[in-house]
């Protein structure tokens, strides 16, 4: 017999079994992302906070903990909240402003979006890596800790 789950959560993967401990720690961790705590949580006999959190790390490396805890996480996401794919295609739209619709439902089309032509390039890696040079001078001020003057840190050292 499996874990027994909450009927609010997300049943556990079939082609895996869970203990009860292993169900709960899942839960837990999907909430808190503490494994110490979720251990604890889970009612694991372990003796300091310490041990907790190796037990945790060996378990989070478990492809059948990490893969419920990834459906337990999925199921608490907001509907509302909209993911990386729906983000570029909103913004794909304002860009070629398709996405604004006139009175009777025609599309208007006037000049790209810039702003979001920029931001979806930004999120797709389409720009180089900005690279920066220096021009000029470098100039050094060096100050002795001990206070005794030196003639030569009179003057800044300047590199070229």
């Amino acid at each position: 017999m499996g874990a027994i789950v909450p009927d609010n959560m997300p049943q556990p993967p079939k082609e895996y079994t869970y203990t009860q401990k292993e169900a709960d720690f899942c839960i837990h961790y999907a909430f808190n992302n503490n494994g110490t705590e979720a251990i604890k949580a889970a009612h694991y006999d372990i003796s300091s906070d310490n041990s907790a959190g190796v037990l945790a790390n060996t378990m989070l490396s478990n492809i059948k903990i990490s893969t419920y805890i990834s459906i337990i996480k999925q199921s608490l996401l907001s509907p509302n909240i909209i993911n990386r794919a729906e983000s570029l295609e909103i913004l794909s739209k304002i860009a070629r402003n398709t996405y604004y619709h006139g009175k009777d439902g025609d599309i208007i089309t006037p000049s790209p979006n810039m702003n979001a032509i920029d931001i979806v390039n930004k999120m797709t890696g389409e720009y180089a890596p900005i690279k920066h040079a220096m021009l000029g001078r470098i100039v050094f001020d060096i100050e002795f800790v001990t206070g005794e003057p030196n003639e030569a840190a009179d003057d800044a050292i300047m590199l070229e």
